[in-house]
This record gives structure tokens, sequence and C-alpha cells, in this order.
């Protein structure tokens, strides 16, 4: 990267590297730079979302079981937290 910071591959495989690591941090700015290159690239999409939830999986955040109203409707707060991954990928 120290030859071309916009060479979208090495980001995206930083990315991976990290996240197989285990450090979502790293991953996350990874796949966040890759995007920013090339916002159209569905692999780095995938990824920065799987990132983002293995973070929320390891900070202890659990998603609740759906209520039993018929609609199916999850909780507020967590629609909430689901709306800001979806911005951040």
């Amino acid at each position: 990267m120290a030859l071309d910071p916009n060479f979208v591959d090495a980001h995206y495989n930083l990315g991976v590297t990290y996240y197989d690591k285990g450090d979502m941090n790293l991953a996350i700015r990874e796949f966040r730079e890759a995007k920013r290159l090339n916002p159209k690239d569905i692999a780095v999409r995938m990824n920065l979302g799987s990132a983002s939830v293995a973070r929320l999986g390891a900070a202890g955040w659990t998603a609740p079981e759906p209520d039993a109203t018929p609609t199916g409707h999850v909780d507020a707060g967590v629609a909430q937290v689901g709306e800001r991954v979806i911005r951040d990928v």
C-alpha cells in the first residue's frame, strides 16, 4: 500500500487478514477504506457488515428473540443497532 494507497485489493485483503486474526477494529478500518475506493463492491460491503456484526458480538451484544406479536417486530434498541450497522456498510 505504500506504493499505491488507492489499491482497493490491498485494503480488502488486509481487512480479511485482520478479520481472520480477530481484530475487527482494524478489519473494519480497511474494509471502510476499500468501500470508499470502490463503493459498489459487494464483497467489500459483505465483509464490512460481517466484521461490524462480529465486533458487536465481541462486545457482548446479542440480538433478542423477536416478540410474539403477529408482525414479528423486534424492540426499538435492536432496530437502532441494525440501522447503525447498515449505515456503516
